[in-house]
């Protein structure tokens, strides 16, 4: 989850200056916010109930998707 957050941030930071204004949030958009919560849902259950290796794994779901942002 740092390494996609860490991507989502140079992302910003190598582009803010080329965003003019904020554009209308799109399905896509829609479903990856959906499934960032529902992950993070799913991830602190597992947390609670000291499923230590099924919190990773499933945190590592989004880590092998991150290499797709570009």
């Amino acid at each position: 989850m740092g390494q996609f957050s860490q991507r989502v941030f140079t992302q910003i930071k190598n582009n803010i200056d080329n965003i003019n204004e904020a554009s209308d949030e799109t399905e896509v958009d829609t479903t990856l916010l959906k499934s960032g919560k529902k992950l993070l849902k799913i991830v602190g259950e597992h947390i609670e109930k000291v499923e230590l290796k099924a919190a990773l794994q499933k945190s590592n779901a989004l880590c092998i998707k991150s290499k797709y942002l570009s």
